[in-house]
C-alpha cells in the first residue's frame, strides 16, 4: 500500500519538495517546469506561491534571464521535506 501511495500520483508536498531541491542553485522556471514534470502554468503558480511566503527568492542571472534560488527559510523546510522522504521511502525497502 505504502509502495502505491509513493509510486503514484504526487501530492503538493511532494511538488514542493522537487521544486525546493531543484532550486538550491538557481534556476529558471523552464529547468523547474522540466526537472519537477510540471508545465508552465501550474509551475508558475507554484512558484509565485512559494515567493509570497519567501521560501524562494527571484534573481536575474549573468545574462539577464530571471532565476529562483531557495531562501534561508526555504532551505529549512526542504531539509525537513528531505527527512520525510527518507523515511517514508525506507519503511516502502522494509515492505
Amino acid at each position: 500500500m505504502l509502495r502505491r501511495l509513493l509510486k503514484g500520483r504526487r501530492d503538493s508536498t511532494r511538488i514542493v519538495y522537487k521544486i525546493l531541491l531543484t532550486a538550491r542553485v538557481g534556476v529558471t522556471k523552464t529547468r523547474i517546469v522540466r526537472y519537477v514534470n510540471l508545465n508552465f502554468e501550474l509551475a508558475g503558480q507554484y512558484v509565485k506561491d512559494l515567493l509570497s511566503i519567501g521560501l524562494l527568492e527571484k534573481n536575474k542571472n549573468s545574462i539577464g534571464r530571471t532565476t529562483y534560488q531557495v531562501t534561508d527559510r526555504g532551505s529549512r523546510l526542504f531539509s525537513h521535506l528531505e527527512q520525510v522522504e527518507k523515511e517514508l521511502w525506507l519503511g516502502v525497502e522494509g515492505i
